[in-house]
């Protein structure tokens, strides 16, 4: 008998292990996803011969996620700025403070475009550059689209069967 309820408690504690274990690879199947169609999406769009994309990817690569900081940065100042204000009662001191650190987060961000944009002009031609800036624009849709339809997905199969 002990050894039966040790099964079964065994067994109730791994199936929900193995639902987190689906949806984290499920989750890196999407990211790998949408890394795979950024890739052709930003290649076709800038025309990249294969030496250019060997260059540039790292490159982007970095930017971006020099770039995923600094937006974090931001939002995580005005979040702040935010709850202060709602919370009430600060001084302003307070409050200059943390407009201060938003000010600075949001310069970083613009520092972060600007060196980047001077690396890509050496190693991509000037349309290509600009090509960058239209790829990103095109591909948030795509991302939107694929977000989209991953939670369509999730909701279909959450629905219960109709026999």
């Amino acid at each position: 008998m002990n050894r039966f309820v040790a099964v079964l408690l065994s067994l109730l504690i791994a199936f929900p292990l193995l639902g987190q274990q689906n949806k984290k690879q499920e989750e890196k199947s999407f990211r790998e996803k949408v890394e795979a169609t950024k890739v052709a999406y930003f290649t076709e769009k800038l025309n990249l011969t294969p030496q250019e994309a060997q260059v540039f990817w790292p490159v982007y690569n970095k930017w971006w996620g020099e770039r995923q900081e600094a937006y974090k940065k931001v939002h995580e100042s005005v979040d702040a700025i935010v709850k202060l204000e709602e919370k009430g009662g600060y001084s302003d001191p307070q409050m200059k403070k943390l407009i201060n650190q938003y000010a600075q987060n949001l310069a970083l961000e613009a520092e972060i475009f600007d060196m980047y944009v001077d690396e890509f002009y050496k190693i991509l031609p000037t349309e290509k550059v600009a090509k960058i800036f239209v790829a990103e624009k095109g591909f948030r849709d795509i991302l939107t689209k694929m977000w989209r339809e991953k939670k369509h997905h999730q909701k279909e199969d959450k629905k219960p069967e109709v026999k």
